[in-house]
């Protein structure tokens, strides 16, 4: 019985971090498009109930088992990575990324899709 468990916590552990790093990909991906954008910005629409339950049952607990693993996997790169010269770089993706979308991103609240300027001449 406990084999099983820890069996099935390290297969949920393994999912909710290959997930967590394909929806950053995705999102990564789907706000790629640029925007002519001419005098004001309008602000984003409110999330709705859905968006906040998806994000709170669902991603949020991801985005902290993700920063718990990252850590854990930045930990045991440490001396790989600091050979490298590259730790700030690590430590920000593995850990700081997953922690500000855990607990500085509002409930239900999608990331600002990142827009461009494009100037006519």
């Amino acid at each position: 019985m406990r084999k099983i468990f820890k069996k099935s916590i390290a297969y949920a552990l393994a999912a909710s971090f290959l997930l967590n790093t394909s929806m950053c990909t995705f999102a990564k991906n789907s706000t790629a498009i640029s925007t002519i954008n001419t005098t004001t910005v309008s602000p984003p629409p409110p999330p709705s109930t859905d968006d906040i339950l998806i994000d709170g049952f669902i991603k949020k607990p991801l985005d902290i088992i993700s920063m718990l693993l990252g850590t854990g996997v930045f930990i045991v790169t440490l001396p790989f990575s600091a050979l490298g010269g590259d730790t700030n770089e690590v430590s920000k993706t593995l850990i700081e990324k997953p922690a500000k979308s855990a607990f500085e991103r509002c409930l239900g609240c999608l990331p600002p899709a990142k827009t461009e300027l494009i100037q006519l001449d």
